[in-house]
């Protein structure tokens, strides 16, 4: 975040990574303080991760969005994505967040877990895909500037996909599987960072050669 906030020149791309990886430290902490001293509660540090998600999630979209340029039919898919994650983070913020008049109708039993459970392992298989879009559709020469990117993040989307695929079966969060994201994410930070630091300009070089783009 302090690399990027002091070469930020306000660009869209630069926003949205800044806004991000904002998301990502709000969530961080959330995480850190709940582990420590058991506030706040695993709800509203789930609430932050949906929050997180959705941002890269978004921010991943928009890097396709080139890829998309002639192709009605994929800039379409990009914005149904769009708009299913923000039904779906939607859908999860009312059961983590304790609003009135859904506690009685939508929080009975095991239905709140549960679903906060598959709504995280929905935004990690994305999460997962739209990595993997990105990297593939980059050409190879190009792939330098965001390889990196996409391993760091890669590496959140599938620890996540590990962790809720194993709570699902198991019907219980692991303690040392959830203990061990910190260690996770303070390694693919630098892999982002790196990836900042190879586009000073916020504009990913995917962006700059709109025949390879279309070629691709």
């Amino acid at each position: 975040l302090l690399l990027l906030l002091t070469g930020w020149r306000a660009r869209f791309q630069g926003t949205q990574l800044v806004v991000a990886v904002i998301g990502m430290l709000l969530w961080a902490l959330s995480a850190a303080s709940q582990a420590g001293f058991g506030l706040p509660g695993l709800d509203l540090v789930w609430a932050f991760e949906v929050l997180r998600n959705l941002l890269w999630i978004f921010f991943l979209l928009h890097l396709l969005k080139p890829f998309a340029e002639g192709n009605a039919i994929y800039l379409r898919l990009l914005g149904y994505v769009r708009l299913a994650c923000l039904l779906l983070a939607f859908l999860m913020m009312l059961m983590l967040v304790d609003v009135p008049w859904v506690v009685d109708a939508l929080k009975q039993g095991d239905v709140r877990r549960e679903f906060s459970l598959i709504g995280q392992l929905l935004f990690a298989v994305l999460g997962l895909a739209l990595v993997e879009q990105v990297f593939r559709n980059t050409p190879a020469e190009l792939r330098w500037g965001i390889k990196h990117l996409c391993f760091g993040l890669g590496a959140l989307f599938v620890y996540d996909f590990y962790l809720y695929t194993d709570a699902l079966l198991f019907h219980r969060l692991d303690a040392s599987i959830w203990s061990a994201r910190g260690f996770v994410v303070a390694l693919a930070a630098p892999l982002i960072g790196i990836t900042a630091a190879r586009n000073p300009d916020w504009r990913l070089p995917v962006f700059m050669s709109r025949r390879m783009v279309l070629h691709s």
